[in-house]
């Protein structure tokens, strides 16, 4: 039995300062397999980190995908706790990065 975890990073605010790439940490156990990112400033970089990892263009392509087991949620703000109940309600564990 595998303990690696298929992952998708949904980026919800931008921060200028911090690269996902540094939000995400460690990936150990984690396979990132979709990404969806605000900040396109750190799109080329972040490629060049998670070259598997497909860029999506909304937050359904990474619930709907049934083989991602965990969602990486970074920078969530006050409106995003629908975004984050939807994650969950599909069944996906969630982590606030």
């Amino acid at each position: 039995m595998s303990n690696v975890k298929s992952a998708g990073v949904i980026e919800c605010g931008i921060k200028e300062e911090t690269s996902i790439k540094d939000r995400i940490g460690n990936t150990n156990g984690l396979l990132l397999k979709k990404l969806l990112l605000k900040n396109k400033a750190s799109v080329a970089a972040t490629q060049q980190y998670y070259p598997q990892a497909e860029l999506v263009n909304d937050s359904a392509s990474i619930i709907q995908d049934d083989t991602i087991d965990v969602v990486l949620v970074a920078d969530p703000q006050e409106n995003d706790k629908d975004l984050i109940r939807q994650v969950m309600q599909s069944g996906k564990h969630v982590r606030i990065i």
